[in-house]
This record gives structure tokens, sequence and C-alpha cells, in this order.
């Protein structure tokens, strides 16, 4: 047991926290949707490819079951054991898509008349690598801890979630120059 499940809480803070930063992602996707509506902006030609509008629709979706399934284990905390594997695979999902979409936004295209400046957060979905850590991190606090004690589950985990997050920043700004974004 790690300080992020709690014994009395049968779902776990872990669960808990990822639910509350799922719900900070749908927010971050509501404030790109508001702004993908104004004219001649980077976001609005982006979003007029349909396949943006795909990936902000999946994200969704993502995010919104994280939710459901949170929300049902806390109503119903029987259905635990059957709901933390389908968290771990929404979680994957998540990361996926984060991933993705990051790739294909930064690919260049010559058809492209706009620079997305805020690469690689807006206006991706979930807001780019911030929802890959979210998602990412959740999928490491999910790890068999083994025979540690909590404190050292918590630091041992913690380091693997920054680490995580350092490979993430690596690859992004390999892609970022492969497409010719970083000098």
């Amino acid at each position: 047991m790690t300080l992020f499940d709690h014994p009395r809480l049968s779902i776990g803070a872990r669960n808990l926290l990822f639910s509350f930063a799922c719900t900070v992602l749908v927010a971050t996707e509501v404030a790109v949707s508001r702004a993908a509506v104004l004219p001649q902006t980077a976001e609005a030609y982006y979003f007029s490819s349909g396949r943006a509008t795909v990936y902000h629709g999946l994200a969704i979706a993502v995010d919104l079951a994280v939710l459901v399934l949170t929300l049902a284990w806390i109503t119903l905390p029987a259905l635990g054991k059957w709901l933390r594997p389908s968290l771990i695979v929404l979680a994957l999902a998540g990361l996926f898509l984060c991933w993705s979409e990051l790739a294909w936004a930064a690919h260049p295209a010559s058809h492209r008349v706009f620079l997305l400046r805020e690469l690689p957060f807006r206006p991706l979905a979930n807001y780019g690598l911030g929802g890959a850590l979210v998602f990412g991190s959740y999928l490491v606090f999910s790890l068999p801890s083994g025979r540690l004690s909590t404190l050292q589950q918590t630091m041992v985990k913690t380091g693997l979630a920054v680490c995580l997050l350092s490979l993430q920043l690596i690859a992004w700004d390999g892609i970022a120059r492969n497409a010719g974004l970083l000098p």
C-alpha cells in the first residue's frame, strides 16, 4: 500500500487524483474548443482538419469514461477489481492518443497555412504532453510495489514518473527537431 491508497477508501487516492486530472483535461478541451471558433487563428485552421476533431472527440471520450468508471467504483466498491484494469486500459489509450496527435501535429504538411507555436501542449487534445504526463504517471503508480515500505514505494514510483516525463520531453525534442520546429 502506498500513500496514494487509503485503507478505508476502496478506490484509493491514486484513482481519485487520476479522475480529478481527467476533469482538468476536459476543462482544457473546452478552452481549446472555444479558441477554435475564433476566425483566422491557428486553432481554427487546425480544427478545420477532420483528424484534429476526431482526436479531440476521442480524448473527451477517454476522459469521461475515466470519470464514469471512477463514479461507478465509488458507488459500487465491489466492482473495483474489474474497474482497475479498465482504468489502466483507458490510461494506455489516453497516452497513445496524446502521442499520436502530437506526432501528427508536429509533422510538416505542405498545405498548412498556419504554425502551431504552442506545441507540445496546445491546441492538442488532453493538453498534449500534459495529458501524456497524467496518463503515464497513472500507469507508473499502478505498477505492483513488491515488498517496499510505503515511503520507498512512493519515492520509487515518483522517481519513475519523473523519468517518464524526462523521456517524453526527450522524445518530443526529437520529433520537433525532425519536423523542423526546433533549430
